[in-house]
């Protein structure tokens, strides 16, 4: 017997990462059949991001790690989730400790976890490992396991990773992934912070009536709130599994007789879980000025704080942008297409470094997923996985196209 389990009740963690759900979700799985198994205690644990300020070697100014408004977000997701966990009877903390102080503390005999992609999370979990503690990892917050996407390597752009893993999987759903039936309205404010919420948003937008079956077509819209899937922040928070979204796509596809509208949510979905493997694989290379390039590319040296005021506070005196950044400021979200042309111009037409663009989004957006937001970013700067080597939206043509009737614009221009 192991000395540790003597004279105490057995002990395991659910570490909660970006996995905060019941259904759909092998880490919990796991860590319920451990629990039924051993008849030991099964405590689950979050340790949110702490508001602290972070000083960029290009900028002489902190920016804070995450804003007030994305950690009342990620703190009511938790709270939402404590209070479904109570049904399983298991008691969930919140703990300001880094993990690897709080495991070392309490010497669980096993903590089950869901797998990161960015470097900094990763580091979590290989500290873990020379604790001693028996770790069980589940790769719960992606579509696909390493084993497809590493066959035999991931490529270095996006359409031939799309075209492998589209003949892979094919039109056959996902085995053992759980559907939505319960007559709930998807919420109406920007997200909910509920599983519950996330689940009837995905099966209302995605359906035979929904407006899922307009998406491709209208998803450059940057102003109603059906223009884009509104999925971001649930898969971010991870209130709902990707693999039952990319059912859900297929089950309406197949309804309706094929839909070319609703695919294209697959087709973004791919994008979500390039960027994650890109993360994965890149390590900290993702995170250096010079991004993912073998050799150093020409950057700005050091970012200035008046350019910076003027793009965050929506002041730089082009519309489309400053509507962008109003709206960011406002709502902690912006549309894809709207995201686009805000990075291109702090990085092309304001010539400034693009990690300080991408930390700033870092810290303000609700549905931040380090993966996607810097492997975005590193796109966008040409440092990242673009075959081209310059990206810049001219966002004068963006917004005639995309914004038309200026009514994006005009919404944002008070705010």
């Amino acid at each position: 017997m192991d000395p540790r389990t003597q004279g105490r009740t057995m002990t395991a963690i659910w570490w909660i990462r970006d996995d905060q759900r019941l259904h759909n979700n092998p880490t919990l799985d796991e860590a319920l059949a451990w629990r039924k198994k051993t008849g030991g205690r099964l405590v689950a644990v979050w340790f949110p991001e702490q508001p602290r300020e972070v000083v960029w070697t290009e900028f002489p100014h902190p920016i804070p790690k995450l804003s007030p408004d994305r950690a009342a977000f990620e703190l009511a997701c938790f709270k939402s989730l404590k209070k479904s966990l109570r049904a399983y009877h298991i008691e969930a903390r919140v703990s300001t400790l880094n993990p690897i102080d709080f495991m070392e503390t309490l010497q669980p005999e096993v903590v089950f976890y869901t797998h990161a992609a960015a470097i900094h999370e990763r580091q979590q979990e290989e500290a873990l490992q020379r604790l001693g503690i028996a770790l069980q990892g589940f790769h719960a917050r992606n579509l696909l396991k390493p084993q497809q996407v590493f066959s035999p390597d991931l490529p270095p752009t996006y359409t031939p990773f799309r075209k492998r893993i589209e003949a892979l999987l094919g039109t056959e759903p996902f085995p053992g992934i759980s559907t939505y039936s319960a007559d709930a309205s998807p919420s109406k404010s920007l997200f909910a912070h509920t599983e519950e919420g996330a689940r009837a948003h995905l099966y209302s937008y995605v359906s035979a009536q929904g407006a899922g079956r307009q998406y491709k077509t209208r998803r450059n819209g940057m102003l109603k709130h059906s223009d884009s899937t509104k999925l971001s922040a649930y898969l971010s928070r991870g209130l709902i599994h990707p693999q039952e979204v990319w059912n859900r796509c297929l089950e309406i596809e197949a309804a309706v007789g094929g839909c070319e509208e609703v695919y294209w949510i697959r087709f973004e979905l791919l994008w979500r879980e390039y960027f994650q493997w890109v993360a994965f694989t890149a390590v900290s290379n993702l995170f250096r000025p010079q991004g993912l390039k073998a050799h150093s590319v020409s950057q700005p040296q050091k970012g200035s704080p008046k350019a910076f005021e003027l793009w965050t506070e929506g002041r730089t005196g082009d519309a489309l942008v400053d509507a962008a950044m109003r709206e960011l400021r406002a709502t902690g979200y912006q549309s894809n297409r709207a995201r686009q042309n805000a990075a291109s111009y702090w990085i092309h037409d304001l010539k400034q470094p693009w990690r300080i663009g991408a930390a700033y989004f870092e810290s303000m957006l609700l549905d931040y997923d380090a993966a996607s937001n810097w492997g975005n970013w590193a796109y966008i700067a040409g440092v990242g996985n673009d075959p081209r080597l310059f990206r810049k939206f001219n966002t004068q043509k963006q917004a005639e196209q995309y914004d038309p009737e200026e009514t994006y614009r005009a919404y944002w221009s008070g705010q």
